[in-house]
């Protein structure tokens, strides 16, 4: 009976220990920069990936990609073919890429904030904010520009180190999809 109750100890230490648990809740905001007119969903779209967060002197590995993958599952109802980036660019390169790949719109990518405290427990928030801005590729000019923040839950047990401000930024992407393109 005595080693029933140990491998029971064990089994419910070792599921603890894999699980996280989040206490708090997640806000968001989406504001426009430039013209908030409705895109066609249906074109095209190039995905860039913006370049990791650079703070002081150090980059946050992978907060680019995250961030474009966030991006893009969040547009994944839009009609029209979503083509990501393979790296980061700067827009000129994006512009050509987009272009190569018969995309109508470019969507540039810019991390200006990514604070991820460390994964096993925090009592800091996840923060991030991200530009996101639509370019038109055959005339290169601005169709419309938003900034997007967002404050993950204030307090992570988390032994995994699952979460990042790219998932705190999830429902901030889907409600500037649903804002920026029609369907």
């Amino acid at each position: 009976m005595k080693r029933l109750h140990l491998a029971l100890v064990i089994i419910i230490s070792v599921t603890l220990c894999a699980c996280s648990m989040r206490v708090g809740h997640t806000s968001y905001q989406v504001t426009p920069l430039k013209d908030a007119k409705l895109l066609d969903g249906g074109k095209n779209l190039y995905i860039a990936m913006p370049a990791d967060f650079q703070q002081n002197g150090s980059a946050q590995k992978d907060s680019g990609l995250k961030t474009q993958q966030a991006l893009l599952k969040a547009m994944e109802t839009l009609p029209g073919a979503k083509v990501p980036a393979d790296a980061p660019q700067d827009v000129p390169s994006a512009m050509t890429a987009s272009r190569q790949t018969e995309c109508a719109l470019l969507v540039e990518v810019r991390i200006v904030d990514w604070s991820d405290p460390p994964a096993s427990f925090q009592l800091h928030s996840d923060r991030g904010e991200v530009v996101l801005s639509v370019h038109d590729v055959e005339t290169g000019a601005l169709l419309r520009s938003d900034s997007l923040t967002c404050n993950g839950s204030p307090t992570t047990i988390n032994m995994v180190g699952a979460y990042n401000p790219a998932d705190c930024l999830k429902p901030a992407f889907a409600e500037w999809s649903a804002k920026a393109f029609s369907k």
